[in-house]
């Protein structure tokens, strides 16, 4: 757990509540993240801007909501029971999210991750071949290949009319994935390499073939 006298980058949890604190650090730690906690709203105030991601426990929204902060982005009240009540707390301190544990608790891991997640945007590189067999589809391919191994999430498009033979290639490199070329016209594929969920449970490539 950071220590809450050293502003930082952190997500910010504000909750009054014990076995929240335990259930919630032990979460963030077993994703090797650390949280500033705080256990009053108006302690909140100096951290309240800067981190990436507020968790709030239901204890503490209506005292939240009294400090008037700026409204913000990625504020998530945690309550235990589902209860309209809840809702109601978490619109006055202008929540974009209620979760209820322990139910949540892989929902609340995505979310922790990707607030500390380095923000990279979408990288969009065009591999154009002078020639029929400059090795364009080889070089997109490999290109692909490289970002599904260093865990990006990756889809390989193949926008020849005429194909490319994608699927000989990924099946050469035994990558996993869906070939789209499969689906036909208007029906696009939507896999991307790898599971965003807390535990990737495997390396799949996601294509789509221009093939008609």
């Amino acid at each position: 757990m950071a220590d809450p006298s050293q502003p930082t980058a952190r997500p910010l949890l504000v909750t009054g509540d014990d076995e929240l604190v335990d259930e919630l650090v032990f979460l963030a730690d077993s994703l090797d993240v650390d949280l500033t906690v705080v256990d009053d709203a108006g302690s909140a105030r100096r951290w309240w801007a800067s981190a990436p991601l507020v968790l709030v426990g239901d204890d503490c929204a209506e005292d939240l909501a009294r400090e008037c902060l700026p409204p913000r982005g990625r504020v998530i009240v945690i309550g235990r029971d589902d209860d309209v009540a809840v809702f109601e707390r978490a619109a006055q301190v202008g929540a974009s999210h209620v979760e209820f544990l322990p139910n949540g608790e892989e929902w609340l891991s995505e979310q922790i991750l990707d607030s500390v997640a380095p923000r990279m945007g979408t990288v969009v590189i065009a591999v154009v071949g002078g020639r029929g067999g400059a090795g364009a589809s080889t070089l997109a391919a490999a290109l692909s290949f490289a970002g599904l191994r260093r865990g990006m999430a990756t889809l390989l498009v193949d926008a020849d009319p005429l194909g490319s033979g994608m699927g000989q290639l990924r099946a050469a490199a035994g990558a996993g994935g869906h070939d789209g070329s499969v689906l036909g016209p208007g029906r696009p594929a939507r896999h991307r390499a790898g599971d965003h969920g807390v535990r990737p449970s495997s390396r799949r490539l996601g294509s789509r073939s221009g093939r008609r």
